[in-house]
């Protein structure tokens, strides 16, 4: 899925669409993540720094925060600028077979809880076709959350996918580590690490 000539893969994936669309169909989407392909010139900018709690981070990462939320990055990743509804992203700085690994984060209205978010999540990925791998509790600070990892096979390139979701005070929170779907296992690590790092308060 593409939009126009660019190269970037966009995808909604959540409740403020009810389904996947592409960006500019939609003015609202749980887990929006972007698909890095090695041939895109994105605009970068310089890190997020909103304000909010420095999360614990393994050695040598690098904070990123805003209003309520934290993660952190390796230190040699790239920011990344991006339209709403994504509120901070980074990627690796060299693709591996022509993708660069990611994570973004994207907040959409949501009153209920971190179980229930996370659900309608899966029910949005099943209903596109996307093959939820794993499902797992997760902490996410103090909050309750869910791991979801699912393989986009139809994507290109093909994709694999570890999101966090969470909810707290009317906002959902997705939180979406992406690699090339063939060689995840190398990268699998590095996501778990960065997922780790996650905290909303």
């Amino acid at each position: 899925m593409s939009e126009g000539n660019s190269s970037k893969t966009w995808l909604f994936v959540g409740l403020g669409c009810g389904a996947l669309a592409l960006i500019g169909a939609c003015v609202g989407g749980a887990a929006l993540f972007f698909l890095f392909r090695a041939d895109e010139s994105p605009t970068f900018s310089g890190p997020v720094a909103i304000g909010g709690p420095s999360p614990v981070l393994p050695t040598g990462y690098r904070p990123i925060t805003g209003p309520n939320w934290s993660f952190g990055v390796p230190p040699d990743w790239t920011d990344v600028a991006l339209p709403a509804p994504v509120i901070a992203s980074a990627r690796t700085p060299i693709p591996m077979n022509g993708f660069h690994t990611n994570v973004n984060l994207v907040t959409e209205p949501f009153f209920g809880d971190a179980t229930a978010y996370g659900a309608s999540n899966v029910t949005t990925l099943q209903a596109y076709g996307t093959q939820v791998v794993a499902q797992t509790p997760v902490m996410v600070g103090a909050l309750s959350g869910l791991d979801v990892e699912a393989q986009w096979p139809q994507n290109v390139p093909p994709t694999h996918t570890i999101q966090r979701f969470t909810a707290s005070n009317g906002t959902g929170y997705a939180f979406t580590c992406s690699g090339p779907l063939g060689n995840f296992e190398t990268v699998r690590q590095q996501c778990n690490e960065i997922l780790t790092t996650f905290n909303v308060q």
